[in-house]
């Protein structure tokens, strides 16, 4: 959540579901836990990686999550540092 607020998105969770919606702009990507299906502004899209629960807390791919809402994802692995921008 915290990462995706950051960025300027807005997170809600519906556990009776087990949806997490995210809103950027007018971005709204909708994922549910174990699947790798996920909807795009109601564009159903395809994911290599599904969202999960570990200990309680909800994980979701930040990688897909970011370039999907428009943002540029960078991996440097001598630093071992990951930018969003």
């Amino acid at each position: 959540r915290f990462v995706t607020e950051a960025m300027g998105a807005q997170v809600v969770w519906e556990p009776a579901n087990k949806r997490v919606s995210v809103l950027r702009g007018d971005k709204l990507m909708e994922m549910w836990i174990g699947r790798e299906e996920f909807l795009l502004n109601g564009l159903l899209k395809e994911s290599e990686v599904a969202p999960i629960t570990r200990s309680g807390r909800t994980l979701v791919p930040i990688r897909l999550v970011s370039e999907q809402l428009g943002l540029t994802v960078n991996w440097d692995g001598k630093m071992g540092t990951i930018t969003v921008e």
